[in-house]
């Protein structure tokens, strides 16, 4: 009480040095508060832009599937777990994949890729790669024979729309899986790592190719917001349970998939911290500067 009767004496006393504290205070408070939104919404866009250029909030594989992408831990009876996520609470839209590391070459020029086995319907309301396709087309549903190619993986190869080119793996059963493939667009998701990387292919051929056939490598799902993930891989991965789907396929968020996405968000956020100790250190001496 003592010090309240002091500071307003001295509002009394000085009323242009403590409005202006005032403002100074007020001025650093906002600034705080405007940092800290502006932080927290770029993490937003990293996390949508994410989810829907790669993995989408959420996963099912097989429990042994793994970062190595196992080809032979296979989700078998994919239409089931497709039956199960359409009916779990929040799910906007979920879509079938094949993924298998090949050699893709175009004459003499040979590059590590990843080639992804999509569904031509299905995909494009789970992903972005429909409308980052940039120069010639999306895939057509009965055309087994394109490829989408990313625009630095293109360039490397040397390669344009309607170049042939070959790739060369292993299959889920460690046979051979090799195919010709026709270039149908070039697409740039803006993420360096996919654009250099990164093939798309019907999945029925390259679930053919690389032995999978009826069986996929996961089952990639949009929710309606990041928020809810949690609760959605809690209801689904009971969902699986119930089924008997339990040892043979798992959920998996999207944290677990791209861990240096989560660990760059982690780190900027903590250093962020440190700037706005420093503000609320300013703006405490500017508070007691006020009273005194």
């Amino acid at each position: 009480m003592d010090l309240l009767r002091i500071a307003w004496r001295n509002v009394g006393r000085n009323p242009r040095r403590s409005v202006l504290s005032a403002l100074a205070v007020a001025f650093a408070v906002g600034i705080l508060i405007f940092s800290m939104a502006l932080q927290k919404g770029s993490y937003a866009d990293m996390i949508h832009n994410v989810v829907h250029a790669r993995t989408g909030n959420l996963q099912v594989q097989h429990p042994a599937y793994g970062p190595d992408m196992d080809l032979s831990k296979k989700l078998v009876r994919p239409h089931e777990v497709l039956q199960l996520v359409e009916t779990t609470p929040g799910v906007r839209a979920a879509a079938p994949r094949v993924q298998a590391a090949a050699l893709i070459s175009v004459g003499n020029r040979t590059f590590g890729a990843l080639v992804q086995g999509i569904d031509p319907v299905q995909e494009p309301a789970v992903s972005t790669l429909a409308d980052v396709v940039g120069e010639g087309r999306f895939l057509r549903p009965d055309e087994r024979d394109g490829v989408l190619v990313g625009e630095a993986l293109a360039r490397n190869l040397g390669i344009s729309l309607g170049d042939e080119l070959v790739f060369l793996g292993q299959g889920a059963d460690g046979s051979i899986a090799a195919g010709t493939l026709f270039v149908r667009g070039l697409f740039k998701t803006g993420i360096a790592e996919l654009d250099r990387a990164l093939t798309a292919a019907h999945i029925d051929t390259v679930g053919e190719a690389f032995s999978l056939y009826d069986a996929v490598s996961e089952v990639a799902v949009l929710l309606e917001n990041d928020r809810i993930r949690p609760v959605a891989a809690a209801a689904l991965a009971t969902a699986l349970r119930d089924a008997g789907r339990g040892e043979n396929a798992a959920v998996v968020e999207w944290p677990v998939l791209m861990p240096g996405v989560e660990e760059s968000i982690r780190m900027d956020w903590y250093s962020g911290q440190i700037i706005y100790v420093v503000l609320v250190l300013v703006v405490g001496f500017g508070i007691a500067n006020t009273f005194l």
